[in-house]
């Protein structure tokens, strides 16, 4: 898969990686960034990990995702799932 760094549908794309790579419990911030980078099947660059912060950001902001810490310091950071959607699968 080619991302397209200006192309705004890619952003349906990489929220559905960082929701496909989060789990319940509490990842570092790297570790998800590493498998939505596989996922999506790109190399790292400092634009494209700068966009899925930015995505992960916003799925935090809707209600998607539980950030511990600063996300843009990868190592220092967790993320996962809220429970919110556990409980709606059910």
């Amino acid at each position: 898969m080619n991302i397209d760094k200006n192309n705004m549908d890619n952003d349906k794309i990489i929220d559905a990686a960082i929701m496909s790579c989060t789990e319940y419990s509490w990842k570092k911030t790297a570790l998800i960034i590493e498998r939505v980078l596989k996922t999506i099947r790109e190399e790292w660059s400092d634009q494209l990990i700068d966009r899925i912060i930015c995505r992960i950001r916003q799925l935090e902001k809707v209600g998607n995702l539980e950030i511990s810490g600063d996300v843009s310091l990868l190592r220092s950071s967790e993320i996962r799932l809220t429970y919110s959607l556990e409980s709606e699968k059910k």
